[in-house]
């Protein structure tokens, strides 16, 4: 066994006649972190006397062993980071001794001073690290040690990082997991949730299509749930969601429910949609008949009492059907369809289904279902910014672009900015959309500048609900900061029906906003009742002529005294104005005549997508396009396909 024959060493002890080490990077370090440790062993007392020194010396805390047995019995705890062994032990006992040591650790650096060449070859056959011949320079064999010793400490931490670093990542695949489970479940019911069946209905629609099956889809509603939550409060209504979506749980998908209605390959799958709505999916059915019986027994199942605080209780139920491939060929028309039947069965009283095919849908519905499907319509991409220029009376070039919000749906098509803006803004949708529209507009013009383009002025529409947040002056600045954009180039347009009101929270903002830099300017002028007794109050830079009055203006002299009057009053107020929707040379002509300052309309360009609107420009600079396209300009369809106005329309 080892045995400790001397003692541990303290630095700074120069051997007598030896010059000593002049300090280094290594000692430098040794200063900073634990001292590495090494282990010398040697039977004779002049080595130990002098390559302990040499070795604290170089910076190691020296430990050292003065004898070796071989004999049986538990070896002295090491934690050296090297060890050095001295030929005066016997060849066989110092070969022991290193297998020894490296017992416990294979990769423990070992320096063995041998007395000749044979004796050191085979050491390094036996896997000794180094070796040095007699007589020995005990400076380089300290500044090896510590090399080594700095070098295997070195090797350690890493192995430990790794250790570390893979503990941490199978912890975080163990809580991606978990995480994963739990976001595919309800955790009230403890069902699958909307995003799981969606998934699901999406693989089941993927597998029918190949395979020329149908599947079902039944939307499941409570009715008149809000009284039974009045009555027995928010937990009693929990526990009727719980016993619900346990009794379809286990009665709807136990094989022998579907076996009294079908012999065949009829699987379901039953989740929770939202509040209390849950939703069913039935793969392989047999038709509408089939599904219709399905669904009766549902019904009838949910006609027995429900328990909440020792008292029960009877509920009943509406269901909307839609089936594929007849009412839809992917998972979002079959969930519209769905929703839209079961908004007919409950204005039939509920009580009952209804099949998507015998429903008739109204302008409520349309509302419903563009309001769903526009909850998606960001993370989805389908919403999208086209540019229409700004026009210069006095010089024709291309001065700025506004903003103009499309939605294009792969089930509906081009949906109309007149539609959709009303029912975002109602369902609270056109804040987190005129973000988006903020953001991304100033992001195509900051493109536009890393490409060359000249600096343009961003018109982008604020919607009410927006400043009614209070905090639009803190998200144009931050938008500013992260595009890097010169405030004077984004011009913010307020709609005189919507936001220009008498609000002093209003104000402040607009205050704040004309602070930062950022332009101003009214929107749709000559269509509310109280902008002119607020254009002196506001701090407006721009006042744009609605196109309603633009479009008859070169045959209507009334509209033509109206436009002639804004822009007199807009210049006496020290406003630009701009007029919207020119579709027409004669139209161009009298807004010139009354010293309109800026245009927008067909008649230049209608609105074009980042690429086509960056060529315009360039084009427009090269002098290829100087002049309107004058009266033979096809005006457009109607004038939403080039002058809607976005976000608030």
């Amino acid at each position: 066994m080892l045995r400790q024959g001397g003692i541990r060493m303290t630095s700074g002890v120069a051997a007598p006649g030896a010059e000593k080490p002049a300090p280094n990077r290594l000692d430098e370090a040794a200063m900073s972190a634990p001292r590495l440790r090494a282990l010398l062993v040697a039977s004779d007392a002049s080595v130990r006397k002098w390559g302990s020194r040499w070795l604290e010396l170089a910076g190691l805390e020296a430990t050292v062993i003065s004898q070796f047995e071989p004999a049986p019995g538990p070896i002295l705890p090491l934690d050296a980071e090297v060890a050095v062994v001295d030929a005066c032990l016997p060849e066989v006992e110092r070969l022991n001794l290193c297998q020894t040591l490296r017992g416990g650790n294979l990769e423990l650096p070992l320096i063995l001073i041998c007395a000749g060449d044979k004796e050191a070859h085979r050491a390094l056959d036996a896997g000794v690290t180094d070796v040095v011949i007699k007589p020995v320079d005990w400076r380089a064999v300290s500044r090896r040690a510590a090399y080594m010793a700095a070098a295997f400490r070195s090797q350690r931490e890493l192995e430990r990082t790794r250790s570390l670093l893979e503990q941490t990542r199978q912890q975080i695949e163990q809580d991606r997991t978990r995480q994963a489970a739990q976001d595919t479940r309800d955790q009230l019911t403890g069902l699958p949730n909307r995003h799981a069946f969606e998934q699901a209905l999406e693989k089941a629609l993927a597998s029918a299509a190949r395979s020329g099956g149908t599947v079902a889809v039944i939307l499941l509603d409570l009715d008149r749930f809000k009284l039974l939550n009045e009555s027995f409060g928010r937990y009693g209504g929990d526990a009727i969601l719980q016993q619900v979506g346990q009794l379809l749980n286990t009665r709807l998908l136990s094989s022998d429910f579907i076996a009294r209605h079908h012999v065949g390959l009829v699987t379901a799958s039953v989740a929770r949609r939202s509040g209390d709505e849950f939703i069913l999916m039935l793969t392989h059915v047999d038709g509408r008949g089939e599904v219709a019986q399905l669904t009766q027994s549902l019904f009838e199942m949910l006609s027995h009492p429900f328990s909440v605080n020792d008292t029960e209780t009877y509920i009943s139920a509406s269901a909307g059907i839609a089936i594929f491939p007849e009412d839809g060929k992917d998972a979002d028309s079959l969930l519209l369809h769905a929703e839209l039947a079961l908004c007919d069965s409950k204005r039939r009283g509920g009580g009952a289904f209804r099949f998507y095919k015998d429903s008739k849908v109204s302008e409520k519905d349309r509302h419903l279902e563009l309001d769903r499907l526009l909850r998606r319509s960001l993370e989805r991409g389908e919403l999208q910014l086209h540019y229409q220029p700004l026009v210069e009376f006095s010089s024709g070039a291309i001065v700025g672009a506004e903003a103009l919000l499309r939605w294009n749906h792969p089930l509906l098509g081009q949906v109309s900015p007149r539609e959709f803006i009303p029912v975002a803004e109602l369902s609270g949708l056109m804040v987190p959309i005129g973000s988006w529209v903020l953001r991304s507009a100033c992001r195509q013009l900051r493109a536009w500048l890393d490409q060359g383009l000249p600096p343009l002025r961003m018109a982008v529409n604020i919607a009410l609900c927006q400043l009614q947040r209070g905090d639009l002056p803190a998200v144009v600045r931050e938008v500013l900061q992260e595009t890097e954009l010169p405030p004077g180039l984004l011009e913010l347009e307020l709609s005189e029906r919507g936001t220009l009101r008498g609000d002093p929270e209003i104000l402040e903002q607009l205050i704040e906003l004309k602070q930062i830099g950022v332009r101003l300017s009214v929107d749709d002028f000559g269509t509310g009742h109280s902008a002119i007794a607020y254009l002196k109050r506001f701090p407006l830079d721009t006042l744009k002529i609605d196109q309603s009055y633009v479009h008859d203006l070169d045959h209507d002299q009334e509209d033509a005294a109206i436009a002639s009057a804004i822009v007199a009053m807009a210049q006496r107020l020290h406003l630009a104005v701009v007029a919207e929707g020119v579709e027409l040379k004669g139209q161009f002509d009298v807004l010139n005549r009354c010293g309109c300052n800026e245009f927008q309309g067909f008649l230049f360009a209608p609105g074009l997508e980042a690429d086509a609107f960056r060529n315009l420009v360039n084009q427009h600079r090269a002098g290829r396009r100087n002049t309107p396209r004058g009266e033979d300009a096809s005006a457009p369809a109607s004038a939403e396909a080039c002058d809607e106005p976005s976000p608030a329309a």
